[in-house]
């Protein structure tokens, strides 16, 4: 049941996510209440508590990448309902494969478009000069849109791994 269940919310953020470039409130809402009955029926109080405490690690540990503007705000949250159904081991497995499955296609991207030397600069200039004077590592006006990935759907398949 959790798998099916968490299944859905993942395939459905990530048609979302490629469709839209967002992932509504609405489907993170729908996800953690789900999750919230199935760990109350699973181990009562102590699940949700559990639950709780996953949701907030996973959101303050993923918060400095929102700052830079490196993950939206909707993959956090997304994840977040990840962590609070498996539990911060497995999630921390779905992670690592979610990233590099990310990263593998972003690279791809970058060097097929002939871009990757032009990020590799934006990188540089940002761990030198950016922190100091809070420059964004990503800016839609200067970067534009194409290199951006919907993160959604490699989340989806790294659960389902």
């Amino acid at each position: 049941m959790q798998v099916i269940w968490m299944g859905s919310i993942l395939f459905t953020a990530a048609y979302l996510d490629i469709r839209g470039r967002k992932i509504p409130n609405v489907c993170i809402l729908t996800g953690l209440v789900g999750i919230c009955i199935y760990r109350y029926l699973a181990e009562s109080g102590i699940g949700i508590a559990k639950m709780l405490s996953a949701i907030f690690l996973t959101i303050g540990i993923f918060f400095p990448l929102f700052l830079i503007h490196a993950i939206g705000a909707g993959d956090i949250k997304l994840f977040s309902l990840v962590s609070a159904m498996c539990g911060l081991k497995e999630a921390f497995q779905v992670c690592i494969l979610w990233f590099l499955l990310a990263g593998a296609v972003s690279l791809w991207k970058l060097c097929t478009g002939h871009r990757l030397h032009r990020r590799m600069l934006y990188v540089w200039n940002y761990l030198i000069a950016g922190r100091s004077t809070h420059m964004p590592y990503y800016e839609r006006e200067r970067d534009g849109t194409k290199d951006i990935i919907p993160l959604a759907p490699f989340l989806a398949a790294a659960y389902v791994f």
